[in-house]
């Protein structure tokens, strides 16, 4: 009866934590991590690193990606109307999810915009909105697809919208959220 009852409930844990591999499934991630860019400002390349959980358990999260300013911000909803904001649209961003089994999550974020608060280290912040595709995977996202969207922010600690601070390397933290669906590969 014991064996019987471990093989039950082993198989009803794999059922629940493993995701179907055809259809579709809400996407729902919270990650924190830091961002670092050792670029001149010119170029803007940052590069991101968080850890995160959410609907297919705990992973880490790397982004590559790059905004530049932009006066007017092309996007009348996006907040930036504070004298003391500095409005950035996103040129690219990509991203790799990386699970705890090593399935990957590939996502190219197509459109975005964050808006800069400048300040002392630590003080200086910003905050901003992507909206993107995920296009593929290994693992269980193999042949992937779907749209996501993320919101997020941060401190700078160091870079260039900190008044008093060295211009680079910028240095700093992040953290938001992501949202969508995953259609899974037939």
């Amino acid at each position: 009866m014991k064996t019987y009852m471990r093989v039950l409930l082993l198989a009803i844990c794999a059922f629940l934590v493993a995701p179907a591999q055809a259809g579709e499934a809400k996407l729902k991630i919270e990650y924190a991590g830091t961002i670092f860019n050792m670029m001149d400002f010119s170029d803007g390349t940052i590069i991101s690193d968080a850890d995160a959980r959410g609907s297919f358990g705990a992973m880490q999260v790397r982004v590559v990606s790059k905004f530049t300013p932009f006066l007017p911000i092309p996007d009348p909803e996006v907040s930036c109307s504070m004298p003391d904001k500095v409005p950035f649209v996103m040129e690219f961003a990509r991203s790799v999810t990386t699970f705890k089994d090593f399935s990957e999550m590939f996502i190219v974020w197509d459109t975005g915009w964050l808006c800069g608060t400048p300040g002392f280290p630590g003080q200086a912040s910003y905050d901003g909105f992507v909206e993107g595709q995920i296009v593929g995977g290994t693992g269980r996202f193999e042949g992937a697809s779907g749209d996501v969207t993320s919101s997020f922010s941060g401190f700078d600690l160091t870079g260039p919208i900190v008044f008093g601070g060295p211009e680079f390397p910028s240095f700093g933290s992040w953290k938001g959220s992501v949202e969508g669906t995953v259609v899974f590969a037939d």
